[in-house]
């Protein structure tokens, strides 16, 4: 009986989605919209891990909020939360932080929180 309570508790807690708290630097300072944040992340994705995979991945992640703050020196910082298919979170972290050039420009991607909650990653944004 017992057995069979722990194989229930382990298939009914496993969270469906994962947030991820990330925020987004460009070494050229620009200035960057929605659109092109998402255009961003997709060629993150397709470039780490293929067109294919990439691209699959690209569909299932959505940027539930985009906010961006400008520094005194100019530097501009994007912070976004983004939802993920949980069995993609891996995958999506990895080409996040593994990408550092777009369009030829130096840009670092940095993941700041990952939650399976979004009441619990409110807490650190």
């Amino acid at each position: 009986y017992q057995r069979r309570v722990r194989e229930f508790l382990k298939l009914s807690i496993k969270p469906k989605v994962h947030y991820l708290l990330i925020q987004y630097t460009n070494q050229e300072r620009l200035e960057v919209s929605e659109f092109n944040f998402k255009l961003v992340i997709f060629a993150a994705l397709k470039e780490i891990h293929g067109n294919t995979q990439g691209g699959a991945l690209a569909l299932s992640l959505d940027v539930l909020s985009f906010s961006h703050m400008i520094h005194e020196d100019g530097l501009r910082e994007y912070i976004s939360i983004l939802r993920i298919p949980s069995k993609n979170s891996v995958l999506v972290s990895s080409a996040l932080a593994l990408y550092g050039n777009h369009d030829g420009k130096v840009c670092c991607f940095r993941i700041l929180h990952a939650s399976s909650s979004l009441l619990h990653l409110s807490v650190h944004t």
